[in-house]
């Protein structure tokens, strides 16, 4: 019993230093933000940009992020691919009738943080765009951040190293236990003799 409490204080040690680590090093412990982007959000441009660049306090991953661009009504005017340039994103667009657009991202960055938001510009309007519906914009970040992301990992070691940690010690408090103890110990002082009697 007592080996079996020392076990069981060690594992609670050893896990929580574990946490602290995943914590340290997974993907909380960054968090980027939008800190402009062009065309501005509520700008009123006169005509269409061929881009919409958003930058980051943080450089993002192209890859891992997703960024749309699309009309009130959500018609989506994206143009090509979302490139990453430092700390930018910058994705083609093609817009071609006056309006209301809005830009929702959802962004990865490279140390693990992320983040969402919506940015929104009129076109050809001589206005600053209406606050888009609440749905439209619920669509937005759906769309935005259903997107698969790459395993990161980190966190996947983490879990692995965990789950290690958790089967050993389950292994020894299973070999520990009084009955098992026992007939391991019996097993063990046998003789050969004794050994051929009980096969016999």
């Amino acid at each position: 019993m007592r080996f079996a409490h020392r076990v069981r204080r060690f594992a609670v040690v050893l896990s929580a230093g574990l946490l602290v680590l995943a914590a340290a090093g997974g993907p909380a412990y960054a968090q980027g933000r939008l800190t402009t982007s062009d065309p501005p959000d509520g700008a009123a441009l006169a005509s269409a940009p061929r881009q919409v660049t958003l930058r980051f306090d943080a450089p993002p991953s192209a890859p891992d992020s997703h960024v749309a661009v699309r009309t009130t009504a959500g018609t989506d005017v994206g143009g090509g691919d979302l490139v990453a340039t430092g700390d930018e994103l910058t994705l083609p667009v093609s817009i071609t009738t006056a309006g209301d657009y809005l830009v929702a991202f959802h962004v990865v960055f490279a140390d693990g943080g992320e983040t969402f938001d919506v940015v929104q510009f009129s076109v050809g309007t001589g206005a600053p765009p209406s606050p888009a519906a609440a749905a439209v914009v619920e669509q937005a970040r759906y769309d935005a951040s259903a997107h698969q992301h790459t395993v990161d990992p980190v966190g996947a070691t983490f879990l692995f190293v965990d789950l290690l940690v958790l089967c050993s010690v389950l292994g020894l408090l299973y070999l520990k236990r009084p009955g098992a103890v026992g007939r391991i110990t019996g097993r063990a002082s046998e003789s050969p003799s004794t050994q051929g009697a009980h096969e016999s």
